[in-house]
């Protein structure tokens, strides 16, 4: 296939690209693609869960189940084999339990840990691949909160949870050994813990006082951090924590009072120093995780109306996108069902939340959905964009990228070419152009156009663009797409 008209095409190009400086981009251009709910489980009663995500994209859910008018019970279900399956872990006293919490290493190994009754120390639950397995973690005979677990790149469980005299156990356990540590931190409740790439523990709490601190280990001694104190009421309820590869911590906490009124915060961990930013009204029950780039991503549930919905948003070099995530209703939510918990990888966000069945019995229900992240602006990107991914003879093949940069002005040189069937390389944009593209730029332009007569070669194409830096030659962006070409289809 030989390039048409290709110094016509280059002239429209650069003529585009000058113009890039002119749009701003828009937030509503910020649109998540959301999966069709599917159900977990739906039985009478309530649902308290927390998810987990394995190396190969599978869910793992721990969750509380409180029936109407039985004992409650802490169960898992995975969608490891591409069908929701659910096991029992453990049934409990009536109104016993707390929501447990869930980590999976580097195996795919669910942990469970989980609390009984208040004053009995907490549980471990691990699947061996045949059956749970489930021990007691040393504990003091005190009243305590519910407990949290994370797994290092050793993997070795790190749990934490809160005693109500207000000191925090902290517990690690490596193979069959326990590790204990008592942090006489005043604290009020333990909302986070994550162990860095040094396998050290960081944990998010609440202290008496009102404040959000971070305690950290540091060879055997701990340290104690203040993130953030109340501005707008109370603070650090239903707060999240993420951990990046930088060893960066980003905190997702609401201020006021959840959940009638209440401001979404993120607190973020850059070089020892805490930096906190406003990001929007706010509600409960917020998320956080790691998106691409080490973006923010943030799932909250509006105020506690029957016209609040749950929210996504994330942060880039622009600022912060927002839009609602068109969750199932299931009728009349109250303020205990209605949770959403959520985790990410580095292109899709996985979200688990409960609600109220809308049959006439009310029956509860545990539901899981799937979107993609909106591709956030990190510096200079061209996207290509393909009118079709398959062509047959007198088909027109229209290229065009979107281009989209941050806040600072970039000078780029473009570089695009066709991978014919045969494996040789042909370009299009000869010679190539050197431009500059403003900030908070997000433009289409046309890259290439092409009418197939039937005598090109059969078979699947790749086209290629790449923006780098014309003094230095790193590469800024780089991004392919490939279509299929059959003179007959």
């Amino acid at each position: 296939m030989k390039k048409s008209n290709g110094s016509a095409i280059l002239a429209v190009f650069t003529a585009a690209i000058c113009l890039l400086g002119l749009a701003a981009i828009p937030k509503a251009s910020y649109c998540g693609e959301w999966s069709s709910s599917e159900l977990i489980d739906s039985r009478d009663g309530k649902y308290y869960a927390s998810v987990s995500l394995d190396e190969d994209d599978n869910l793992h859910v721990a969750y509380l189940y409180q029936p109407d008018l039985a004992a409650p019970e802490i169960a898992y279900a995975s969608n490891v084999s591409d069908e929701w399956e659910r096991d029992q872990i453990a049934e409990l006293q009536a109104y016993g339990g707390s929501r447990p919490d869930i980590a999976v290493d580097d195996e795919g190994t669910p942990y469970i840990v989980y609390s009984t009754l208040a004053a009995d120390p907490p549980k471990l639950a691990s699947f061996n691949g045949w059956f749970w397995e489930t021990s007691e973690c040393p504990s003091e005979q005190i009243s305590h909160g519910a407990p949290l677990i994370c797994i290092d790149s050793d993997d070795d469980a790190h749990i934490v949870f809160c005693y109500s005299d207000g000191s925090i156990q902290y517990l690690r356990r490596e193979g069959l050994v326990w590790k204990r540590d008592i942090l006489d931190a005043n604290a009020d409740d333990v909302t986070g813990i994550v162990a860095d790439s040094s396998s050290q523990p960081h944990i998010v709490f609440l202290n008496l006082d009102g404040d959000l601190m971070c305690a950290k280990k540091s060879d055997d001694d701990w340290e104690y951090e203040l993130i953030a104190s109340p501005v707008i009421g109370l603070i650090g309820l239903w707060d999240s924590l993420a951990i990046d590869n930088e060893d960066n911590l980003r905190i997702a906490y609401l201020d006021g009072t959840p959940p009638f009124s209440s401001t979404l915060f993120i607190a973020q961990e850059k070089g020892g120093i805490w930096e906190t930013e406003q990001v929007e009204d706010g509600g409960i029950w917020a998320q956080i995780a790691i998106g691409e780039s080490y973006t923010s991503q943030i799932a909250h549930v509006q105020p506690y109306t029957q016209s609040g919905g749950t929210r996504y948003t994330y942060g880039d070099d622009l600022g912060w996108h927002s839009e609602e995530i068109p969750l199932s209703r299931y009728g009349q939510w109250s303020l205990d069902t209605r949770m959403t918990t959520m985790t990410a990888n580095d292109r899709d966000l996985f979200i688990v939340y409960s609600g109220r069945d809308e049959t006439s019995d009310g029956g509860g229900a545990l539901l899981y959905m799937k979107g993609k992240q909106g591709r956030a602006v990190v510096g200079v990107f061209a996207e290509l964009i393909l009118n079709e991914d398959s062509f047959k003879m007198h088909d027109t093949i229209e290229v065009t990228a979107r281009v989209t940069n941050g806040n600072k002005e970039v000078a780029v040189e473009a570089k695009v070419w066709l991978e014919l069937p045969s494996g040789d390389i042909q370009s299009i944009l000869d010679p190539y152009a050197t431009f500059t593209i403003a900030p908070a730029t997000d433009n289409i332009v046309p890259v290439y156009e092409f009418t197939f007569r039937g005598t090109e070669a059969p078979g699947d194409y790749v086209i290629h663009a790449r923006l780098i830096d014309p003094i230095t030659g790193t590469e800024l962006s780089d991004d392919s797409d490939s279509f299929h070409f059959s003179a007959f289809k």
